[in-house]
């Protein structure tokens, strides 16, 4: 490589090769933004999604609705360029286009949250008082000793993460430190640090220990994690039967109910959305942004039409939605969006 270089070569910069593939015809930009969520795939759905987006599923619906919103912009063109070969315009025609064109974009916008996550995944906090085996149950569900576990109170004094597949989702685990009043810095700076990851969390586990019952310092927990989308797991149920119908019974220790709540959790990530292996799926939040940017502009023309403005009008909201589903693919996409997707690559690819 030494030589190469010495010679005139010059390393390839991260995504080159895609990129030029891109910039030749050869694939769009979401077609070339899949060739990188393959190598990161981190589940093997994830793999999947980004396996049919690479094949150009995606950008075949993406390019159906804009077909459908361009032939509304040449009808609004036309009327207004020639309006004495085509007429006066038919409003009535384009508002039934403009809603065949929303219609398509709901359909994408309604894969857009589980895409994301099974891309992305999702970022699950334990959170609790200490010594009630959080770090016991991160282990638990890692299925390997990752965090330090004593019985000594406060052992935990920072955020600790770590990354497992639970039924195809990457989930992001954070164990906190024991949210406590401690007179100890260090222990008090990891309290601060647990308090923020709350904030961040798409879903909470408020672990609590079957032995001690239900404290006081648990329900101020809770309060502070009101807000975020939460599951009570009651730890140590090997030693005590937990309160009835207040929450989750697991061991930490024996496995007990560790597959019960890990199903809990895959169920709070899906929701009810449906999972149709043959449907194109919105993964990357960029594509989801612009979708939706297309649905509102197209929502604003629908607006346009029924106040009754001139052609003129309604012709700004249509080209407004031809840019933003032409970014997905890459027709309208900015250098700077385009530098900023390869830039994530690995070095070439």
């Amino acid at each position: 490589m030494e030589r190469f270089l010495a010679l005139g070569a010059r390393s390839a910069r991260p995504g080159e090769f895609t990129q030029r593939a891109f910039l030749n015809g050869k694939m769009d930009l979401a077609q070339a933004e899949a060739v990188a969520d393959v190598i990161n795939a981190q589940t093997e759905v994830a793999h999947r999604y980004a396996v049919s987006q690479q094949s150009g599923r995606l950008s075949a619906d993406v390019v159906r609705a804009r077909d459908v919103v361009l032939g509304v912009m040449a009808r609004i063109e036309a009327s207004i360029d020639f309006p004495e070969d085509v007429g006066e315009l038919d409003t009535d025609a384009c508002d039934s286009e403009i809603a065949e064109g929303i219609g398509m974009i709901e359909r994408l916008l309604a894969t857009a949250d589980r895409g994301v996550l099974y891309r992305e995944g999702m970022h699950v906090v334990l959170a609790g008082r200490p010594n009630v085996g959080k770090s016991s149950l991160l282990n638990a569900m890692l299925r390997t000793a990752r965090a330090i576990v004593t019985a000594v109170p406060g052992t935990t004094r920072d955020t600790l993460e770590e990354t497992t597949n639970i039924a195809g989702i990457p989930v992001r685990l954070t164990d906190t430190a024991g949210m406590r009043e401690t007179g100890d810095i260090v222990e008090a700076e990891g309290v601060r640090r647990s308090l923020a990851s709350l904030d961040q969390a798409d879903l909470v586990l408020l672990v609590r220990d079957s032995a001690a019952g239900l404290l006081a310092e648990d329900e101020q927990i809770a309060e502070r994690a009101a807000g975020r989308p939460s599951i009570v797991v009651w730890n140590k149920a090997d030693l005590s039967i937990p309160l009835a119908g207040t929450g989750m019974a697991v061991s930490a220790v024996t496995g007990l109910g560790l597959d019960d709540l890990e199903r809990a959790i895959a169920e709070h990530a899906r929701g009810s959305d449906p999972q149709d292996a043959g449907a194109a799926v919105v993964t990357h939040s960029r594509h989801r942004n612009a979708l939706a940017s297309a649905l509102e502009q197209l929502e604003a023309a629908r607006r346009t039409i029924a106040e009754g403005l001139p052609p003129d009008f309604i012709s700004i909201d249509v080209r407004g939605a031809l840019v933003a589903l032409g970014e997905i693919t890459g027709e309208t996409a900015t250098d700077d969006i385009i530098n900023e997707i390869f830039s994530r690559f690995c070095i070439g690819k």
